[in-house]
């Protein structure tokens, strides 16, 4: 009988406010199923039995059993509290939610309220001009 870690089938996929994780795990018992989530990677374990039956001689044995275990790395924007794994007809899915501190935003440009200053050129930077002159007289 095949025993040892195996391959299974997966597929990762990148959105914008969440990551999926699809494993292919057929045959395994859920409750061995085990899904952690720390410092920005994602591990995920399994363990499927071997069937042993007494008094049987087996001709072939193709089955898989024994121990499946992945670390898959997202990095510091998935919000780990929020991780969540369903299992069903042998397919493992691992929802990763991104920080919502991670997400593009739009930010809003503001202008002051403030009215524009008018300013006249001079020739010499020390000159005053006379409507700078003339302003500055009348207040």
């Amino acid at each position: 009988m095949a025993q040892g870690s195996t391959s299974c089938d997966r597929r990762c996929v990148k959105g914008l406010a969440f990551d999926f994780v699809h494993a292919d795990l057929p045959g395994m018992d859920p409750g061995s199923i085990d899904v952690n989530m720390g410092r920005g990677v994602l591990t995920l374990t399994a363990h499927r039995s071997s069937l042993h039956e007494q008094e049987v001689q087996w001709l072939t044995s193709e089955r898989f059993s024994g121990s499946y275990r992945r670390q898959l790395t997202f990095g510091d924007d998935i919000d780990p509290d929020q991780v969540s794994a369903t299992y069903d007809n042998g397919v493992l899915t691992v929802v990763l939610p991104v920080n919502k501190r991670s997400l593009p935003r739009q930010i809003s440009v503001g202008t002051p309220s403030s009215q524009p200053v008018e300013v006249e050129a001079s020739s010499d930077r020390g000159e005053e001009s006379s409507s700078t002159r003339d302003r500055e007289s009348s207040t």
